[in-house]
């Protein structure tokens, strides 16, 4: 319903799930001095599910979630579940009718919810909302043909003049630059790629802010590419590590 395209959600198999869980355990358990949070984001098929057309066959997101959070290891990790706040605000644009990400609009509801847990101030910075472009077509469009004349927005959240920025280093590609944002790509097929410059091994974030040496280390995948910016006035260094490209050893 209302124009929006799906990837179908299939529930990974049991032991795999099971492997990761343990594999997070391990790590946490490695490394007991040091605060521990895990976000599991679900994707619209979830959220939307009021948008799926009846009897449609996918499988049980939230008991997969469910599932997997029980496995991790609650006495030294705390988690941290965006769904209720998704949920409640389900009419807004919180994913793009064409693509499998969340949209920035969603990441910030979701962002003032982790602010909480992670003891910092989400209304320390306010934002400008600008559209980058209103021609963006998404993944699931081109892999199903469905739709072709759709376009979309993107929208950015720039920081209200007065917060300096973060000189981002792509550490593999030996490359620096001064912005989160690579807007060369809104003109190819991956437009959500101006996130971050799209999916890399590790991304190493240096901030201006010197009142404390708060360091982040962030596992993701691309749904944090919009996200990571409204980490960034709150942390002196933020390694980004997206463990489906990264081989070298974590500890």
């Amino acid at each position: 319903k209302a124009g929006y395209l799906f990837e179908r959600f299939s529930a990974p198999e049991q032991k795999k799930s099971d492997a990761k869980a343990k594999k997070i355990t391990q790590m946490c358990e490695k490394s007991p001095s040091i605060n521990h949070y895990f976000m599991l984001v679900p994707t619209g098929v979830n959220i939307l599910s009021d948008k799926l057309p009846a009897g449609i066959p996918v499988d049980d997101q939230n008991k997969a979630m469910e599932r997997f959070y029980q496995k991790l290891p609650q006495n030294v990790m705390k988690m941290i579940d965006v769904r209720s706040v998704l949920s409640q605000h389900k009419d807004d644009a919180l994913y793009y009718k064409t693509d499998h990400h969340w949209t920035t609009e969603a990441a910030y509801l979701c962002f003032r919810t982790v602010a909480t847990v992670l003891g910092i101030n989400p209304d320390r910075v306010s934002y400008e909302i600008h559209p980058v472009t209103d021609q963006f077509k998404g993944s699931l469009l081109y892999k199903s043909g469905f739709r072709m004349g759709t376009e979309e927005k993107i929208d950015v959240y720039f920081p209200i003049a007065g917060n300096p920025g973060s000189i981002v280093s792509y550490t593999q590609e030996q490359k620096k630059t001064a912005t989160f944002y690579n807007h060369d790509k809104l003109a190819t097929r991956s437009g959500y790629e101006v996130f971050l410059d799209g999916n890399h091994s590790m991304v190493k974030i240096q901030t201006p802010i010197k009142d404390n040496h708060k360091v982040l280390l962030l596992f993701k995948d691309s749904y944090a590419n919009c996200f990571i910016p409204f980490l960034a006035p709150y942390y002196s260094e933020i390694l980004v590590i997206d463990p489906r490209y990264y081989y070298d050893n974590v500890d």
